[in-house]
């Protein structure tokens, strides 16, 4: 049956497209709605899920793009982290999908833990669970603890102010790349820190005046300070100090930029 539900079918290039997928390599089979904002992603092959400022790895949120099918608009993906098979990831998206809509999601530049690079297909398409519709995944909301939602009776996502959530939505403005998303100004978004650069003592000054800048574009922040150390071994450490509009709340959050082990979120 050349049309059903096996390599012609709906997975992994979409619906009746009529290319088969490869039976060896390494790429994207498919894509699965698990809540009505995250999607699991299944490859061929074992991702590598270390660092998400990795080149190639899989929880790097620059090697992946969400797209809303009918309006061709890019959803701002949150977070990616490992799934329960190493073959997979689960990412979220911010808001919640639109019902009885198609997304598509796309990799590029990913690397399999046996070395084996990304081929075609390098994406697959899934359809938003039929849930509560709660704020549009295009849209900006508030924060939204992802590691912990509260979801109300109406099954809308509660908006709460999660300092963890924050370090994550920091961490990856520092280290995504001006220019990373296309739909967004460079000087908007991303300073482009990275694991394992150089840095020098003079370049301090210019980093604190740069990652204040950058913070301080974050929606939740009221007000921010910023501290940078560089250690002998070139470990750069980052330091905030500042307030969330909403509730006021001030927080004090550390992190390393640059180490041998990445940034682990």
């Amino acid at each position: 049956m050349p049309w059903g539900s096996g390599g012609w079918g709906a997975t992994p290039w979409g619906d009746g497209s009529g290319s088969a997928a490869p039976l060896t390599g390494f790429y994207v089979v498919s894509a699965e709605a698990l809540t009505s904002n995250t999607v699991l992603v299944t490859l061929s092959e074992n991702v590598i899920a270390v660092s998400p400022i990795g080149p190639g790895d899989a929880t790097n949120v620059a090697n992946w793009v969400l797209i809303r099918e009918d309006t061709n608009a890019t959803v701002l993906i949150l977070l990616i982290e490992p799934g329960t098979d190493p073959a997979t990831v689960i990412i979220t998206g911010l808001g919640s999908w639109k019902r009885n809509v198609r997304y598509r999601v796309e990799a590029a530049n990913l690397v399999s833990t046996t070395d084996d690079l990304l081929v075609d297909p390098k994406f697959a398409e899934f359809e938003a669970l039929a849930v509560a519709p709660g704020p549009d995944a295009t849209q900006t909301p508030g924060l939204i603890d992802i590691k912990d939602p509260v979801v109300d009776t109406a099954g809308d996502y509660v908006l709460e102010s999660g300092i963890d959530m924050l370090k994550k939505l920091i961490i990856r403005r520092l280290t995504t790349a001006p220019g990373a998303f296309f739909h967004l100004a460079d000087h908007d978004y991303g300073l482009g820190l990275r694991d394992k650069e150089i840095y020098r003592g003079t370049d301090l000054v210019i980093l604190r005046t740069g990652i204040e800048r950058q913070v301080k574009l974050e929606p939740e922040i009221a007000a921010v300070a910023a501290d940078v150390e560089l250690t002998s071994d070139n470990v750069l450490f980052v330091r905030l100090r500042g307030r969330l509009k909403a509730s006021g709340q001030s927080f004090d959050i550390s992190f390393p930029v640059s180490s041998g082990q990445g940034v682990a979120l």
